[in-house]
């Protein structure tokens, strides 16, 4: 296959935080092996495998553990899951913090898209038999509002890639440090059979498996996100 001429559109459903990991290298790849390939990437909508299915999107990524028999998956990796406060956050000069302390204050969360049967629905369902109230205050996909919920004192609920990113953007070189990455309660941790880290698969329709094109972009988005530093590859 001659990259060089490639001429193709491909659609991908990719949520911000799992996005971080991969779309830097990728873009220069693309500019430098395959320039007439061309991306249209959104957020995850509430239809899921549909669009997948109907061809309407060439690749998606999402943390689950398994899907409907004509869908493909391979699992990338885990990534560690974080919390994010900011100053105005009562819990800030903390270096960890209990499961009910933050959720004693109001918390903000991505919309993760995940199935029932999904690792993270399992913890979720485990934290709520023992007792805990796991309503967020706010959940977003916007990132300039989940930055103004964690100016305003909610603590951040999210993968470390984006936890990196709120450092690099609201803590620049140099700045007084306003906003501070904790690890998630040990609480959490014992419950997950994950230990705290979400599983990302990448997800295709199996009508692409031996289409060249659509390998070689899934292979170099595989590479580009084993090789960031926020996942951890498979063992």
């Amino acid at each position: 296959m001659d990259l060089k001429s490639l001429d193709r559109r491909f659609k991908l459903r990719v949520d911000e935080g799992d996005l971080e990991n991969f779309i830097e290298p990728l873009l220069t790849s693309i500019q430098d092996e395959a320039p007439g390939v061309r991306l249209a990437i959104t957020s995850w909508g509430d239809s899921q495998f549909e669009e997948l299915i109907s061809g309407h999107v060439d690749l998606g990524i999402m943390r689950l553990n398994d899907t409907p028999g004509n869908i493909r998956s391979k699992l990338v990796g885990h990534m560690e899951a974080c919390i994010v406060l900011g100053e105005a956050h009562p819990l800030f000069h903390q270096d960890k913090a209990s499961l009910q302390e933050l959720l004693d204050h109001k918390v903000v969360k991505p919309h993760w898209r995940h199935n029932r049967k999904s690792s993270f629905s399992r913890t979720e369902h485990k934290l709520r038999q023992q007792g805990y109230n796991l309503q967020p205050a706010l959940e977003t996909d916007s990132l300039m509002a989940t930055m103004q919920a964690v100016k305003q004192g909610m603590a951040l609920v999210t993968s470390r890639s984006i936890g990196d990113l709120f450092l690099k953007i609201m803590c620049p070189q140099g700045a007084i440090t306003k906003v501070k990455i904790l690890p998630v309660p040990q609480e959490v941790i014992e419950l997950d059979e994950n230990k705290g880290r979400l599983p990302i698969h990448i997800l295709w329709h199996e009508r692409f498996n031996n289409d060249l094109a659509h390998r070689w972009l899934r292979e170099q988005i595989i590479h580009f996100m084993r090789e960031s530093p926020w996942m951890h590859p498979p063992i």
